[in-house]
């Protein structure tokens, strides 16, 4: 027989005995009252741990403590198991608090590689992740010195782009911008190549990746024209204004300093026509020369639209947009500023390749999760962002992403369905039709209706495990992540290495991100034991609990 004791906040202790042979046994509160949230009560013997349900002053969120006693080689462990709904706004307060209160070594999350961008996304606000190079270089250019007499290490001074600084996207694009506005170039393509670690910065409340990479490339490709020796000068009022010189003589000034860069170049050709580096060579060297007529506040740019006349434009940059180079400049960074280690269309593909019965459970799942979070005003997976990001907060050691693959999830699945047992597909379809009944049901109750109605569900979930679901898809969506997991949390709380991917904390704010964490150390601590919280789906408890019972 197993207890279960019941309580409400602040109120006295209700207690209920649950026999674990009575499958339909349910929690029942007085009439009228909520029920209560629930939290563990440890019971070590013997090795093994009894699961239990109680009430303590550190938290009322509904939990279950697992515990394995200290010995002379290894030290305690105190598992807190919280049971979430991924609808529910209500998992998402609760897991904050349960890890503010129970300050854990380590964190384990229901979640895997393929998904964790999309909660760092919602964690960064919005801001862009940067990169830090080792080598920063311009491909696409001729031996020797620039057109117009530049030196590369000349060129790749006016970047903000240096090896081992930080930069990100809009960074890259004024880079190339840069580069454009040098007349030596038709097109710019940026990338990033050799990603060494990832890491993410969390600061004020916003996490920030942060890549090391081998390589950021600037890939050019030369200007293309014809000789001309019509220079035109569109000289702006306000330069005019500022020079306060006879622009005729400024104008000449230009042209011979042009000229001098032109002949310092390995770009002069004798044979009266320009090839696309003598052609380059001019226009480079005539902004080069402009810009040191002209105050740093404007910026120089040529039109080559005529063919016969290149004409030099005037502009504040504080005027100029990234429209201006859109077209010509291109920015391929996005792989490589992913966390994940795992190739970024890996779940996409695993959906899209699968069967039709296998697309539409998808489907159907994501349509109940957004449906529910929309009615509740909350965002699906909440309980997974408010417990990273507290985690973050509270510097907790290791945050393992304990879940199995989205993308092995839905090949197993796709795996069953395609055996083709009897009445498969009929079930499938028919949990689908039933599906659709509930959430037209859930769109004609309140908020406050359906918020109930999630928390006793989850609570009845954290007990029985029972989902009204086909064998194969329980067996798959369920039976099969319980194993992931526990492997997961056993082999951590043995501090075992295990291959799964986890952020390790660095410094009081950045946490290295890394596929497979070196083995945690477990030291033996008198009377303090390592405390780990895993946050999971309240279905998956009864399985936890049940293999932890059998492997102790």
């Amino acid at each position: 027989m197993r207890s279960f004791a019941l309580n409400r906040d602040r109120a006295a202790i209700s207690a209920v005995s649950c026999d674990s042979k009575r499958s339909g046994c349910r929690p029942r509160c007085p009439s009228g009252q909520a029920l209560s949230t629930l939290v563990g009560r440890p019971r070590a013997d013997v090795g093994r741990c009894e699961a239990n349900l109680g009430q303590t002053s550190t938290s009322s969120a509904p939990t279950v403590v697992l515990e394995r006693a200290q010995t002379g080689e290894s030290p305690g462990v105190r598992v807190i198991l919280l049971p979430t709904s991924h609808a529910g706004g209500r998992s998402g307060k609760d897991a904050e608090e349960v890890i503010r209160n129970m300050k854990p070594d380590v964190l384990l999350l229901e979640v895997c590689d393929e998904r964790i961008n999309g909660v760092i996304k919602r964690l960064s606000g919005g801001t862009d992740g940067v990169l830090v190079p080792e080598v920063v270089y311009i491909h696409g250019l001729p031996t020797g010195t620039l057109p117009g007499g530049v030196e590369i290490s000349t060129l790749l001074s006016r970047l903000k782009t240096r090896i081992g600084t930080r930069v990100n996207a809009s960074d890259l694009l004024k880079d190339a911008e840069t580069l454009m506005r040098t007349g030596l170039f038709d097109s710019v393509h940026v990338s990033a190549v050799g990603k060494l670690g990832t890491s993410v910065v969390w600061e004020g409340g916003r996490a920030t990746v942060e890549t090391l990479t081998s390589e950021i490339i600037f890939d050019v490709v030369p200007a293309d024209g014809e000789l001309t020796s019509d220079i035109r000068f569109v000289w702006s009022d306000a330069i005019i204004e500022i020079l306060n010189t006879d622009m005729t003589k400024t104008e000449a000034r230009v042209i011979r300093r042009a000229g001098e860069l032109v002949e310092m170049s390995e770009s002069v050709s004798g044979d009266g026509e320009m090839g696309v580096w003598q052609f380059g060579a001019l226009c480079s060297a005539i902004l080069i020369a402009v810009r040191e007529e002209i105050p740093d506040q404007y910026a120089v740019t040529l039109d080559l639209s005529d063919v016969d006349v290149i004409s030099v434009k005037f502009a504040d940059k504080a005027s100029l947009t990234p429209e201006d180079f859109a077209e010509r400049v291109f920015i391929d960074i996005e792989n490589i500023l992913s966390v994940s280690f795992s190739a970024r269309s890996a779940a996409t593909e695993a959906v899209e390749s699968s069967s039709v019965s296998v697309k539409m459970i998808n489907a159907m799942l994501k349509l109940a999760e957004s449906t529910i979070s929309n009615k509740v005003d909350a965002k699906d997976g909440e309980e997974i962002i408010t417990g990273l990001s507290t985690a973050f907060d509270s510097q907790v050691s290791r945050v393992y992403l304990a879940d199995s693959k989205l993308s092995k999830i839905m090949l197993s699945l796709d795996t069953k369905v395609k055996r083709n047992v009897a009445g498969t597909k009929r079930s499938i379809f028919r949990y689908v039709l039933e599906s659709i009944r509930s959430l037209i049901t859930f769109s004609f109750k309140t908020k406050e209706e359906v918020t109930a109605a999630i928390e006793t569900e989850r609570l009845e979930l954290m007990r029985t495990g029972d989902v009204d679901m086909p064998t194969h898809m329980r067996e798959v969506l369920i039976d099969e992540r319980d194993d992931v997991i526990f492997d997961c949390l056993w082999a951590v709380s043995q501090g075992e290495r295990i291959d799964r991917p986890c952020f390790s904390l660095e410094d009081s704010c950045r946490y290295e991100y890394s596929e497979r964490a070196p083995p945690l150390i477990l030291r033996v601590r008198e009377s303090t034991p390592v405390t780990i919280v895993a946050i999971l789906g309240a279905a998956h408890l009864p399985g936890i609990i049940r293999r932890w019972n059998t492997t102790s």
